[in-house]
C-alpha cells in the first residue's frame, strides 16, 4: 500500500507550534512512509481554516524531503500565495471552484503547476457527475473522502466505498486514495474495493510510537 499520514491531528491551526508539527513529520519520515498529506480548508469551501499557505516551504525548510501531497478545501483563488512548486501532488473539490471557472480547465491550469493533480470528492459529491473532468488528461488521480470532510477521528464509513468503482469505470488509469477513519481494520476494506493509496491521521497518531504505527498499516497485505 501507499500511506499518506494526515499532519491534521498534530497541527491544524495556522501559525501555531510548528516545533510539534516538524517533529511528527520527521518521526513520519523515518518510518517509511509514502509522503505527508496535507489538508488545506478554508472559508467559504469548509467553515474553519487549518494550515496556512505558508507550510510547505516550512516543511521543506525544516528539512522534510518526503512528498507533499495537498488536500485542498479552500476557494481556489486561494492557490495564489501557495508555493506550488513544493508540492508533489494535489487534489482539490469540484465544489470549490469559483463561479465563472470550469473544473476541467482548473486542472490544466494545476498541472502546469504541479506533476500529479485530480480531484477530491466529499461525501455528498458524485464522481458522475465530473466523468469528463476525471477522463481529462490533466487529471491523474481521486481523493474519495468516507466522512464528512472537516475533522480528524470519523468512523469510516464503508458506504462511500461504491465510488471507486465508479471512478474505476470512468478512468481505470487514475490513482485512488482513501481518507476518512483509516485503521489496520478499514484498510482491507478500502483495498479490496480497489484503492491504491491510503490517508491516515488518527490511527497513526493515537501512540507516540508512529514508526509502530506505520509498520501495522503497510504489513496488511
Amino acid at each position: 500500500m501507499l500511506l499518506y499520514p494526515s499532519l491534521l491531528p498534530v497541527f491544524d491551526t495556522t501559525g501555531e507550534a510548528p516545533e510539534p508539527l516538524l517533529a511528527a513529520a520527521h518521526a513520519l519520515q523515518n518510518a517509511d512512509v509514502d509522503g505527508l498529506h496535507l489538508d488545506f480548508m478554508a472559508p467559504p469551501t469548509m467553515p474553519r481554516s487549518t494550515f496556512s499557505t505558508a507550510l510547505p516551504k516550512m516543511l521543506r525548510a525544516g528539512g522534510i524531503t518526503l512528498p507533499l501531497d495537498a488536500h485542498f478545501m479552500t476557494p481556489t483563488d486561494w492557490f495564489a500565495d501557495m508555493p506550488l512548486n513544493l508540492l508533489n501532488s494535489l487534489t482539490f473539490h469540484p465544489k470549490s471552484v469559483i463561479s465563472g471557472q470550469n473544473v476541467d480547465n482548473f486542472l490544466a491550469f494545476m498541472k502546469d503547476k504541479v506533476r500529479d493533480t485530480g480531484l477530491a470528492f466529499d461525501v455528498e459529491e458524485n464522481p458522475n457527475d465530473f466523468q469528463t473532468a476525471l477522463s481529462h488528461p490533466s487529471c491523474s488521480r481521486a481523493l474519495i473522502m468516507t466522512v464528512q470532510a472537516g475533522a480528524g477521528g470519523q468512523a469510516f464509513n464503508p458506504a462511500m466505498l461504491h465510488k471507486i468503482q465508479e471512478i474505476k469505470r470512468i478512468n481505470p488509469t487514475l490513482q485512488i486514495m482513501v481518507d476518512g477513519g483509516i485503521n489496520a481494520q478499514t484498510w482491507p476494506l478500502a483495498q479490496a474495493a480497489g484503492a491504491d493509496a491510503a490517508v491516515a491521521g488518527s490511527a497513526l497518531f493515537k501512540t507516540p510510537d508512529f514508526e509502530h504505527n506505520v509498520k501495522i498499516l503497510k504489513s496488511i497485505e
